[in-house]
């Protein structure tokens, strides 16, 4: 991994995304930061030849619950520190851990080690925190259990807050829920970025949620009352709205239409990719746990062990540029945005992250010709490099 303190870092010849464009430029990093971008670049130590790659802003997962046997519900700071890495080999620099529907004091104890951990994980980072629920509805509580389901309840966003330190916030909660509305204007003013789902919220019910500070749905179309011609609900709200849309990419949450269909909506800017991937992400077929619940795994699928519900994803971002390329058509420079700059704009980290642009964090993910992930850059410092795929060199001067 390089070490940032002394060393500045040049990567040339890749195809680079730069604001809605592919220009073949040198990038140079110093201190952390995107120093300078430009035609043959002097004066760096480190050179990274990425001769016939791709390099796009760091990918950003703000909701995903775990990977490579890691349940954010139970995870150690060691733990997370696995997923940082596994992210990393996949192209993502920054992500938030999602807690589901627990116990509350598993929910808390849950936020506190993200919070811990943040300082400590050398591959992604974490950027903050996103508790799905439990202010949830039970007749959309998709995987969530039914048992750990509440009623607003400030006493426990205190304790949650107070466990999260500094960490940023990010809940998903039901419009329908008794008191959401007041809850919400208090989460705001606190701080707390807020998201609707897992809802049977009328249009107005989520309509007010939206004037109080809401400012996003989660994985839009799923855990959600569907549209109707007379009462367009939750769903006829956020396809209104300018409020961002999470949605997952794998093809089996939505069907490729509908994701065609958001995209004509909503516009590529308020579109943010997610994977909602669950602790199965990268292992084969198996029994795996989402919070206290038990999940089977067969091939793409992952289900609650009644098979009833589908619970999260074995989805990476990585996967899922490559499906929004395919089931729309967009080139690279507009299928980025949703895993880079939109949720970089949502979660307020658009002065620092999401694009490629001097004096931006360095945060950079290069694809190979193949699309695959060949190296992966968070802060300057060199988190990941493929072992099998190697197209070009590093060279310490």
């Amino acid at each position: 991994m390089t070490n940032t303190a002394n060393i500045t870092t040049v990567i040339r010849n890749a195809a680079v995304v730069l604001c809605d464009d592919i220009r073949r430029v040198d990038i140079g990093m110093r201190g952390g930061k995107i120093d300078c971008i430009g035609e043959a670049l002097t004066g760096y130590q480190a050179e990274i030849d990425a001769d016939g790659c791709t390099v796009i802003p760091g990918m950003i997962d703000i909701h995903t619950h775990g990977a490579v046997r890691v349940d954010c519900n139970g995870a150690s700071a060691a733990d997370l520190q696995t997923l940082s890495l596994f992210f990393a080999s996949v192209g993502v620099t920054g992500f938030y851990p999602s807690i589901i529907c627990d116990a509350e004091e598993r929910m808390i104890a849950a936020t506190r080690t993200v919070s811990q951990a943040r300082s400590q994980v050398r591959g992604a980072a974490i950027l903050g925190c996103h508790l799905e629920g439990p202010f949830l509805s039970s007749a959309y509580k998709g995987a969530m259990p039914l048992s750990y389901l509440q009623r607003c309840n400030p006493a426990l966003i205190s304790a949650i807050a107070e466990a999260a330190g500094d960490c940023p916030l990010r809940m998903t909660v039901s419009p329908s829920a008794e008191g959401a509305a007041s809850l919400i204007h208090s989460l705001v003013a606190q701080g707390v970025q807020v998201s609707l789902g897992h809802s049977d919220a009328d249009y107005e019910q989520t309509s007010c949620c939206l004037r109080v500070g809401a400012t996003s749905f989660t994985h839009v179309m799923n855990a959600m009352r569907p549209l109707d011609r007379r009462e367009p609900g939750i769903l006829g709200a956020a396809l209104e709205s300018d409020a961002a849309c999470e949605f997952i990419c794998d093809g089996l949450h939505l069907h490729p239409a509908n994701i065609r269909l958001l995209l004509k909506s909503k516009g590529i800017g308020r579109l943010i990719g997610i994977s909602d991937s669950i602790m199965a992400t990268g292992l084969s077929d198996g029994t795996y746990r989402l919070g206290t619940q038990q999940i089977t795994v067969t091939g793409d699928n992952a289900m609650l062990t009644d098979g009833t519900t589908r619970a999260g994803s074995l989805l990476t971002l990585h996967k899922a540029l490559q499906n929004l390329m395919r089931f729309t058509g967009l080139p690279m420079e507009y299928a980025v945005l949703p895993f880079t700059r939109n949720p970089a704009e949502l979660m307020g980290l658009d002065k620092q992250k999401g694009r490629i642009a001097v004096g931006m964090d360095a945060d950079l993910t290069v694809l190979d010709a193949r699309m695959n992930i060949a190296y992966t850059f968070v802060g300057q410092r060199l988190v990941y490099q493929s072992p099998d795929n190697q197209p070009g060199t590093q060279n310490n001067k």
